[in-house]
C-alpha cells in the first residue's frame, strides 16, 4: 500500500490488545491503533476512504460485513468465507475488491492474450497441494481454500465458465483421500485438473493448441512459450524429445521486492477507490470459484 504511492495508512487493528499490532504500527508508522477490533469501523467510518481486511478466514466475513455497512471501498483477502450461504448474501456488492493477486501476474496476462481467439485447447492444471487430510481425516479447508482457490479463479478468469464433467477422489488403502482428478470443460478448452497431495512437482498450467504450440506456466509466476521439439540422443542411445523454447517470461524486477502481482494489484485497488477503470476480482467471481471448489471437494 505504501509503495503504491496513493494511500496514507491511518488506523490499524488486530486481535484485542495484540502486541504484534503495535510492532507493525511502529514499523510502518501507522499513527492510530484501535485496541479492540469491535470498535474499528465505528471509530474510523467518518475518517477514512477505504479499508483493507487481512484477517484469518474464520472471522473475515464478520468484519467484511461491518466494512460493507460503511459504504467505503474495501480490499479483502481470500477466502472471504468458507460458508457459501454467507457469500451468496453479499456476492453482488460493488464496493469489494478480492485479493486474487495471481490474476496480475505477467504470465497469466500473457496467456489470456495468447488464447483470446483460440478454440479446442487442451489444458492440464496441476496442483501439488500439501496433504488435505490430516490425522483426523478431516479436510484442512483453510489450506485448500487459500491456495487451490487461486487456480480455480485463474481458470475461470482465463478460460471462462467451468462445467464439471468428472470428479474422482483418489483414496489409499485406509480410505483416506490422497488426491483429486477432475475433468472440466469451458467454451474453448478441455481441462484436466490434477491435485495430488505432496506430489514432488510445482504448480503449473499447460495449454496446448492444435498447431503444436504450448504455453507452460510453471511455477505460476513464470511462463515459457514452446513450439516444436528437437530430437537428441544420449550416450546410451536413448532418444530425447526436447521442446524448443521460443521465449521465457519472468516477473519484472520491480516485483521482486514483494510477492509478484502485489504492486499491480494495489495500483488497481487505487483505481478502484478513485472510480477509475479497474479489473478487480469481484465477490460474485469469488462465489463462483468457491462454488466450483466445493463441488470438487464434494461438500454440500
Amino acid at each position: 500500500l505504501k509503495n503504491s504511492d496513493a494511500f496514507l495508512i491511518t488506523h490499524i487493528a488486530a486481535r484485542k490488545n495484540s502486541k504484534r499490532c503495535k510492532s507493525v504500527a511502529n514499523k510502518y508508522k501507522i499513527p492510530n491503533i484501535v485496541k479492540d477490533p469491535k470498535d474499528f469501523f465505528h471509530i474510523t467510518k467518518n475518517i477514512v476512504d477505504a479499508y483493507v481486511i487481512l484477517t484469518s478466514y474464520d472471522v473475515t466475513y464478520r468484519y467484511l460485513n461491518e466494512a460493507i455497512s460503511t459504504k467505503k471501498k474495501i480490499f479483502v483477502e481470500k477466502p472471504v468465507s468458507i460458508n457459501l450461504k454467507d457469500l451468496f448474501k453479499i456476492k453482488n456488492n460493488k464496493n469489494v475488491f478480492v485479493g486474487f493477486n495471481r490474476r496480475y501476474y505477467s504470465s497469466i496476462n500473457f496467456l489470456k492474450k495468447k488464447i483470446v481467439s483460440k478454440k479446442n485447447l487442451s489444458v492440464i492444471a496441476e496442483v501439488p497441494e500439501k496433504t488435505l487430510f490430516g490425522k483426523s481425516n478431516k479436510p484442512n479447508l483453510k489450506r485448500f481454500y487459500s491456495n487451490t482457490l487461486h487456480i480455480i479463479d485463474l481458470i475461470l478468469n482465463v478460460f471462462g465458465e467451468i462445467r464439471l464433467k468428472h470428479v474422482e477422489h483418489i483414496k489409499n488403502k485406509k480410505n483416506v483421500v490422497i488426491g483429486i482428478y477432475v475433468i472440466m470443460k469451458t467454451n474453448n478448452a478441455s481441462i484436466n485438473f490434477i491435485a495430488n497431495w505432496n506430489s514432488p512437482s510445482n504448480w503449473s498450467i499447460k495449454v496446448d493448441d492444435l498447431k503444436g504450440g504450448r504455453v507452460l506456466i510453471k511455477p505460476i509466476e513464470e511462463l515459457k512459450l514452446l513450439e516444436g521439439t528437437k530430437i537428441t540422443e544420449t550416450k546410451d542411445k536413448i532418444k530425447q524429445y526436447l521442446p524448443n523454447m521460443k521465449f521465457k517470461l519472468s516477473p519484472p524486477w520491480y516485483e521482486k521486492k514483494f510477492k509478484p502481482g502485489f504492486i499491480k494489484q494495489y495500483e488497481d485497488f487505487k483505481n478502484f477507490c478513485l472510480n477509475k477503470k479497474n479489473f478487480r476480482p469481484t465477490l460474485l467471481e469469488t462465489y463462483k470459484a468457491q462454488h466450483i471448489l466445493q463441488k470438487i471437494l464434494k461438500l454440500k
